[in-house]
């Protein structure tokens, strides 16, 4: 089994952390992903997995594909992979 190894930036965080998922190699997309950052990454708790957004460029425009596959992506410090989530499941609503 392959190591992956992945520069991730969360949303509303400082900045980008190196992070080793448990996950093989040759067949592990982003879908995947998702379960290991949430247990992971305490911010993202309470996380709705589908909530879940990836990006490789800084403006978010264009998310990607959750099929995309781990051994495809290269991260680095400076280009990460970045992490957008839903704060929380209300939709903006007030209460």
């Amino acid at each position: 089994m392959k190591s992956i190894a992945l520069w991730i930036f969360l949303e509303n965080t400082q900045s980008a952390v190196r992070f080793f998922p448990e996950l093989d190699g040759d067949d592990a997309n982003l879908d995947r992903l998702i379960p290991h950052l949430i247990s992971h990454f305490k911010v993202l708790k309470d996380t709705i997995p589908s909530s879940i957004s990836f990006f490789t460029d800084a403006e978010h425009i264009q998310p990607l594909r959750k099929d995309l596959l781990l051994k495809d992506l290269e991260t680095t410090d400076e280009k990460p992979l970045f992490v957008r989530y839903r704060l929380s499941d209300d939709g903006g609503k007030s209460k």
